[in-house]
């Protein structure tokens, strides 16, 4: 990493590079040539980036350390909640691939020519939901039938957008490789796995509270099960997603059924976008699951997130463990039973009294239903 912890010293474009009747044409070179000359990389810290040919279909610049890549759209004013982006089937079939770039979004004031906001989303983050569909072009246009797509950069987790200027104020190189690293469990994770992570950090992060109970991540059980709908256990699948995130991304159990959430803050700005990053507790140990306390307490906690039906079934389980167990009962009795009779002198009243118990005990095997 640089010595130089205050990257982008100049936020304004070089104007005389504009040279393009087109406006679109001359802000992406505004905007690349801005980057080529004062951006660093986000993964590594190394400076500078260096540019791919122009109009290569994957990526805009590539770090020459960690090989990293990334792709830049500029827009003017704030950055949207939708970022405008190429062929659909193209976006899609490039979440798959090894080398998809992650994602630069800048905003700049055309009356100013000058960069005001500037985010890197690393590649891992995007997910086939965050792909949103254009309408098709139509008969009459030069690319009929042609789709494009929007990136909904704004359902993106706070802690995967990752601020490098905000408002004109820069974020300090370390800062923003620490976010970076912070996120990187979700690396080696397959496109389902992380479709999951990605579905449960922003439904936390739809509370906006610094700590949550599990039945508040719960009240966005539909959308989930919307976007999973071969999943028919969500709520499971939510208390697992939440371990994850415990044990590879630093968020902390609080409480019984209590665990922290991400920075409500517009900006996100904690060390890793997350407002609990791990620490001790106060007996100085840390948490180790999501739900503290007594066996007994877990279990009472288990049973409140259970829905009727869970419940119903839940009991059903136990009537039948409870007629297993009298059926188990009933042939160990018959078996003792046989065994003394088979010992006993023909005609005793200790054979009548074994024979007896075997009668009972073919009647209570009769009984039992499992």
């Amino acid at each position: 990493m640089a010595a130089d912890d205050e990257p982008f010293r100049n936020l304004g474009f070089a104007e005389d590079t504009a040279v393009f009747a087109s406006a679109p044409q001359n802000v992406r070179v505004l905007s690349e040539g801005w980057m080529a000359m004062h951006g660093f990389c986000p993964s590594c810290g190394a400076e500078p980036l260096s540019a791919f040919k122009a109009n290569s279909p994957v990526a805009d610049f590539h770090c020459s350390v960690c090989a990293e890549e990334y792709e830049l759209k500029a827009q003017r004013g704030p950055i949207k909640r939708r970022i405008m982006d190429g062929a659909y089937g193209t976006m899609t079939a490039r979440l798959k691939a090894r080398n998809n770039p992650s994602l630069m979004v800048m905003s700049y004031d055309p009356g100013r020519t000058r960069v005001t906001d500037l985010i890197v989303v690393p590649r891992y983050f995007f997910t086939v939901d965050l792909i949103e569909p254009r309408k098709p072009l139509g008969p009459n246009a030069r690319r009929a039938g042609w789709q494009g797509c929007n990136i909904l950069i704004g359902d993106v987790p706070l802690s995967g957008r990752i601020p490098l200027i905000i408002s004109g104020v820069v974020s300090p190189r370390a800062e923003v490789v620490d976010r970076w690293r912070s996120t990187l469990f979700l690396k080696d994770a397959s496109l389902n796995a992380r479709g999951w992570l990605l579905g449960v950090m922003r439904a936390v992060e739809a509370v906006r509270r610094p700590e949550l109970a599990l039945d508040d991540v719960y009240a966005h059980e539909a959308t989930l099960s919307a976007l999973y709908p071969g999943n028919n256990n969500v709520r499971p699948k939510i208390r697992q997603q939440l371990q994850v995130l415990r044990d590879r991304a630093g968020w902390r159990s609080t409480g019984a059924g209590r665990i922290g959430g991400p920075d409500p803050s517009p900006n996100g700005r904690g060390s890793t976008g997350l407002i609990t990053p791990p620490t001790s507790d106060p007996d100085g140990s840390v948490g180790q699951g999501l739900a503290f306390g007594s066996r007994e307490d877990r279990m009472a906690e288990a049973v409140k997130t259970l829905t009727v039906a869970e419940r119903r079934a839940a009991a059903r389980g136990a009537r039948r463990v409870e007629r297993a167990s009298r059926h188990a009962e009933a042939i160990i009795g018959l078996a003792e039973a046989l065994a003394a009779a088979w010992h006993l002198p023909e005609g005793s009243a200790a054979q009548r009294r074994a024979r007896a118990r075997i009668e009972w005990g073919i009647r209570a095997l009769k009984r039992v239903k499992l």
